[in-house]
């Protein structure tokens, strides 16, 4: 038995050269690669500032603590300004 040839109802597109698929991967990982890097560097930099303006503050007094007393009070002072009639069909 031999095979018959088949009609299809489509004509298949002819083939693309494999290089172009190649290089445009290779040119987005080159892509990639370039932008990673600016990210590294980026974050290097960003420690950097930190570490400077770190020891910029470092002349300053530090900020008093706060009573538990005093927190409860504003508390209560913001309570009380939120539960007001204006305030309350925004809730």
């Amino acid at each position: 038995m031999s095979a018959q040839r088949i009609e299809l109802d489509y004509v298949a597109a002819p083939r693309r050269p494999q290089w172009i698929g190649a290089s445009v991967l290779i040119l987005a990982l080159a892509v990639s690669g370039t932008m990673v890097l600016r990210y590294r560097d980026a974050l290097h930099e960003l420690a950097a500032l930190d570490a400077a303006q770190g020891l910029l503050n470092a002349n300053r007094r530090p900020q008093r603590a706060v009573s538990k007393e005093r927190l409860d009070e504003e508390a209560k002072i913001v309570d009380a300004a939120c539960g007001s009639s204006a305030f309350r069909g925004r809730r």
